[in-house]
């Protein structure tokens, strides 16, 4: 799940109350991502280009792009 803002919501599936927001780029760009494959919706201009950050979610950020580069460019432009 995601907020208004495109961070990843880890909830409490019983209660549906958000235990943890992640929004480093790496984890906004996987529903960002989703999004313009289903939907046709671009990636945000802000999630299109790579700074590093941790470790995990950076390489999130990596693969996502290289994915979209490579087999959705429409979702980049």
């Amino acid at each position: 799940m995601t907020d208004a803002n495109g961070n990843l919501r880890i909830v409490d599936l019983a209660s549906g109350a958000t235990k943890e927001t992640l929004s480093d780029p790496g984890y906004r760009i996987i529903p960002a991502a989703v999004a313009c494959v289903l939907d046709g919706a671009p990636v945000p201009e802000n999630l299109r280009g790579f700074a590093p950050t941790l470790y995990y979610p950076s390489t999130l950020h990596l693969l996502a792009l290289d994915m979209l580069n490579e087999r959705h460019p429409e979702c980049l432009r």
